[in-house]
C-alpha cells in the first residue's frame, strides 16, 4: 500500500491509493484490514496510531502520540471539558493500539487484564435442601421451633406448615399425599427434638389445591428447575400466611362504570411474560388485548363490553387458559402460582367464581376417571376385578355427567351455564345422552334471555337449540318414514366472499350436499371425484352445495382456488360447532347427501360407482 501524509506535520494522517495489479485496479475492502477496536474514532485514527508504531525514535514517537491525543479530542469537542478526559483519551489509544504502543503516557499505562478483570468467585450456599419441593424455609421454620416452651404454639404453627407442606407436594407430584408421609418428612427435619401431636396431623386435608387444566387430565409437572421457583418465591412465605396471602390479593372494589370493568391478576413466578385477553362470541374468538407481567407476575386489563352486556373471555398465559364471565363494573381479580393451568383463585365475579367451581368438579371428575381406567388396563382380562372396575367407571361417569347437568339446571339463567353446555370430559361428544340434550340448550336459551335481553349468548343457543331439535326430527324421520320421502333442514352460511348463500336457492336441481374439511388428507381426492361428476351432470341439473368445517379461513380459501371448484361452498369458520353439522346429524367428515328435484333426501354417503349412478339415474328425471 502507498501511504502519503497530509500537510498535518508529520502525524501519518494519510489515504491509501489501491494498488493496480496487471492494470486492474483492486479494491480495498474493510474485511481485509485490521480490526476496528473502537469504531466511534473512523478507521483513519487506528492507522494514524498504526504509523506511530513504524516511528523508531521513542521520543518523536512519543511527541507524535500527543498529536493524535489532541486529533481525538477533537473528534469530541463536548468532552474536552470533561475533568477525566485526558486520562481516557490516553486509554483509549493503547486499547486502538492493541495494547502494543511504546510511548511516555502521563497516565498508568492500561494493560488487557486490567479492562477484563476476572470477577471475584461469589459465595455461594453449600448446604443442600433436604425436600427440595418443600423448600429450605420449611426446614428452618421447623427447626426454629425446638425448644419453644409453649407446646400448643408449636403444634399450632407445624399443623400450619403440614399444610403448606400438602399443598407444595400437590403442585409437585400431582397428587396429594398421605399424612403419614408429612408427618414421617416433619420428622426427618426436624431431627428430633420436636413433639408432634400426630392424631392431629393424620387428619388434616389441604386449604388450597391446585387443580388440573380443563379438558388435559394428565397435567405437566413442574420440570422448570425442580425447587428453584419454590425457593425463591414460595419459601419467603411460610405455612397458612403464603395461602391465604394469595385468597388476600383476590379482595376487588365495584366499578363506577357501566360498560367497563376490570381485571387484575397475579401469575406468581412469571415476570416479564404475555398474558392474552381473548373474548369469546357466538362468531368465535378473538384476542382484543395483551400485556406483560411485572417484576412480581401482577398485570391488569380495562375492558370494554359491547352493549354493556356481560361477556366471557379466557386469560390465555402459554398454553393454560383461565375462563372470565364478565358482567359491567365488576373488579375481578385472578391469582395463581407459576401456571394457571395447574390452578387458579378467583374473586370479584359471581359467574366466574361459579365458572371455577365446574372446573375442578370437571377436572377432578376427570382425573378419577383416569386413575381407574389405568387399574382397569392394568388388571387380567376376563377378572373379576375388571368387571368391578368397569361398574365403578360407570358409577364415576355418571356421577360426574349428572353433576354437570346438576350444575346447568340450578345456574340455568347465569352465564356460566353456557360455558357449563360446551365442556365435556375426555372423548365425549355429547353432554348427557345426545337424544335430549337441545332441552338443557333451549332451557338455558331461555333463562339467560329473561335475564339478559338482547345477549348474543342467548341468541346462539336458540339457533343451536333449534339445529339439534331439527337433527333429531330428520334422524326419528329417516328411521320410521324412509329415507326416499324425508325434505332437508336449510343451510345459511357465508362463501368465501362473505354472500351468504341458501341450500333452498337450489331447489327444482338434483343436488349433492357434500360435508368436508381443506385439512383432510382425502380432500383433493374426493374433490376430483365430485369434480368429475359435476363435469359430467352440471348441464343436466346437478347442484353441488359443499359445506367447508374448516376454522382458517386461509387454509378453507387456498383449497378452494387452489383445486378450483366451481359449486357453492360455504363456511361459517366454525370447525365441528357449526350449526348444519348437528341438523343434518352428521357424525364425521367427509358426509353426503342427495336431494332430488323434488326435494327428498334420496341417498347419503355415497361414493364412487354408486354416487355416479344415482346422480345419473335422477338427473335423467323430469
Amino acid at each position: 500500500m502507498i501511504r502519503r501524509a497530509n500537510d498535518y506535520a508529520t502525524i501519518g494522517v494519510f489515504y491509501t491509493i489501491p494498488e493496480s495489479k496487471n492494470g486492474i485496479m483492486e479494491k480495498n475492502y474493510n474485511y481485509t484490514r485490521r480490526r476496528v477496536y473502537l469504531p466511534e474514532y473512523g478507521r483513519h485514527i487506528h492507522e494514524m496510531i498504526d504509523y506511530l508504531g513504524t516511528i523508531e525514535d521513542r521520543a518523536e514517537r512519543t511527541r507524535q502520540a500527543q498529536i493524535v491525543i489532541d486529533v481525538m479530542g477533537n473528534l469530541n469537542p463536548l468532552l474536552r471539558d470533561t475533568s477525566d478526559i485526558a486520562h481516557k483519551l490516553w486509554d483509549h489509544l493503547f486499547i486502538m493500539a492493541d495494547f502494543n504502543l511504546d510511548v511516555d503516557s502521563p497516565y498508568p499505562i492500561p494493560t488487557r487484564q486490567d479492562l477484563r478483570p476476572r470477577p471475584d468467585k461469589i459465595a455461594y450456599p453449600r448446604k443442600d435442601m433436604m425436600f427440595k419441593h418443600y423448600g429450605k424455609n420449611v426446614e428452618r421454620m421447623i427447626t426454629s421451633l425446638k425448644g419453644n416452651p409453649d407446646q400448643k404454639a408449636v403444634e399450632s404453627t407445624l399443623e400450619d406448615i403440614a399444610r403448606y407442606m400438602r399443598t407444595k407436594s400437590y403442585e409437585y407430584n400431582q397428587e396429594h399425599p398421605n399424612n403419614e408421609i408429612i408427618i414421617g418428612d416433619i420428622k426427618r427435619m426436624a431431627r428430633g427434638g420436636l413433639t408432634l401431636d400426630e392424631e392431629a396431623l393424620g387428619s388434616l386435608k389441604s386449604e388450597y389445591k391446585m387443580p388440573a387444566q380443563p379438558g388435559n387430565t394428565h397435567p405437566k409437572k413442574n420440570n422448570k428447575g425442580g425447587g428453584g421457583k419454590n425457593s425463591k418465591g414460595g419459601q419467603r412465605r411460610g405455612g397458612r400466611a403464603f395461602v391465604m396471602a394469595l385468597v388476600a390479593l383476590c379482595v376487588g372494589l365495584a366499578s363506577c362504570s357501566r360498560d367497563t370493568a376490570h381485571v387484575n391478576g397475579r401469575f406468581i413466578g412469571t415476570a416479564g411474560q404475555p398474558v392474552y385477553l381473548e373474548r369469546i362470541t357466538p362468531a368465535g374468538s378473538a384476542v382484543v388485548d395483551s400485556v406483560a407481567t411485572d417484576t412480581k407476575g401482577a398485570f391488569k386489563f380495562h375492558i370494554e363490553l359491547p352493549g354493556g352486556q356481560p361477556t366471557i373471555f379466557n386469560l390465555r398465559y402459554e398454553g393454560s387458559m383461565v375462563p372470565l364471565l364478565v358482567a359491567p363494573g365488576e373488579r375481578v381479580s385472578v391469582v395463581s402460582v407459576d401456571d394457571p393451568g395447574r390452578g387458579y383463585r378467583i374473586s370479584g365475579s359471581r359467574e366466574s367464581e361459579l365458572v371455577w367451581q365446574l372446573h375442578q368438579t370437571l377436572t377432578n371428575g376427570a382425573a378419577a376417571l383416569d386413575s381407574i381406567s389405568a387399574l382397569w388396563a392394568a388388571a387380567q382380562p376376563e377378572s373379576q376385578r375388571r368387571a368391578d372396575l368397569q361398574r365403578a367407571y360407570s358409577r364415576k361417569y355418571y356421577d360426574v355427567k349428572r353433576s354437570q347437568i346438576g350444575f346447568i339446571v340450578e345456574n340455568a339463567s347465569s352465564l356460566a351455564a353456557v360455558y357449563a353446555l360446551y365442556q365435556r370430559l375426555p372423548g365425549d361428544d355429547v353432554l348427557f345422552n345426545g337424544d335430549s340434550d337441545h332441552v338443557y340448550y333451549r332451557m338455558v336459551a331461555d333463562s339467560v334471555s329473561n335475564r339478559y335481553p338482547g345477549s348474543r349468548y342467548a341468541e346462539a343457543l336458540e339457533r343451536t337449540a333449534q339445529e339439534m331439535a331439527d337433527g333429531r326430527r330428520l334422524v326419528n324421520r329417516l328411521e320410521t318414514e324412509g329415507i326416499d320421502e324425508v325434505d332437508y333442514p336449510e343451510i345459511d352460511l357465508p362463501d368465501m366472499y362473505g354472500k351468504r348463500q341458501r341450500l333452498s336457492e337450489l331447489a327444482g336441481k338434483v343436488i349433492v350436499v357434500d360435508f368436508w374439511s381443506a385439512e383432510l388428507p382425502a380432500s383433493n381426492a374426493n374433490n376430483a371425484e365430485m369434480k368429475e361428476l359435476w363435469r359430467r351432470f352440471a348441464d343436466r341439473g346437478l347442484a353441488v352445495y359443499q359445506v367447508s368445517l374448516d376454522t382458517s379461513r386461509a387454509v378453507w380459501v387456498n383449497a378452494v382456488q387452489e383445486q378450483r371448484l366451481p359449486w357453492t361452498t360455504v363456511c361459517d369458520l366454525r370447525g365441528t360447532a357449526t350449526g348444519p353439522l348437528r341438523a343434518w346429524n352428521v357424525g364425521s367428515v367427509p358426509a353426503n347427501f342427495v336431494i332430488d328435484r323434488q326435494g327428498n333426501i334420496v341417498a347419503k354417503n355415497l361414493y364412487g360407482e354408486q354416487l355416479y349412478e344415482t346422480v345419473s339415474r335422477l338427473t335423467a328425471q323430469n
